[in-house]
């Protein structure tokens, strides 16, 4: 899906999402800028979606509107996610004993996954087949959550970093080359 052409379309209709995509460092308003660009054209083809704008202007004050309603939304995400990254680092400055809370978190959902695995691959004997339902559950389960530790201390990963460069590529794009990425608070 050609995520640049409809990024630049949208900004069209929506000059505010230059701030939030410039300072969204996730990427994840781009997902939701072009969902509601299918949503309110019914197609993720920008010639297509260019086409219907052309054919139907109603389209596309329909399209600022909700593109503008979103800005609005996605400000306020990006101000939770500062305010709790700013809680966080006050806690460590503050030197309280929270602020180790996610690094202790982790350390048990390993240990948990490591005692979850060893269970099953390490019990004697036959077992019963409840006891094996609750085991592949807990497995399944601590595996989930062992991903998003792991996640949480590794960062983003290859495609979102490419995500990124294909909104700054369309961000400079539609400025002419104006735009200075955000510093990266995480």
């Amino acid at each position: 899906m050609p995520i640049l052409p409809l990024i630049s379309l949208a900004i069209q209709f929506a000059p505010a999402l230059l701030g939030i995509l410039a300072g969204d460092a996730a990427g994840s308003a781009t997902g939701k800028i072009i969902s509601t660009v299918k949503e309110v054209l019914g197609t993720t083809d920008p010639a297509e979606a260019q086409a219907k704008l052309t054919a139907d202007p109603s389209l596309g004050e329909a399209l600022s509107a909700r593109l503008n309603a979103q800005v609005e939304t996605l400000r306020i995400e990006m101000a939770d996610v500062a305010n709790a990254r700013a809680m966080g680092l006050g806690l460590v400055e503050a030197k309280h004993w929270t602020a180790n809370m996610p690094a202790v978190t982790v350390i048990l959902v390993f240990a948990m996954h490591a005692a979850i695995t060893a269970a099953i691959f390490l019990i004697p004997g036959d077992i019963t087949d409840r006891m094996f339902q609750l085991l592949t559950a807990a497995f399944g389960t601590s595996s989930t959550a062992f991903g998003i530790a792991m996640q949480y201390y590794l960062g983003s990963s290859r495609s979102s970093a490419q995500k990124d460069a294909q909104i700054s590529q369309a961000l400079n794009a539609v400025t002419g080359g104006n735009v200075v990425p955000a510093r990266r608070v995480a």
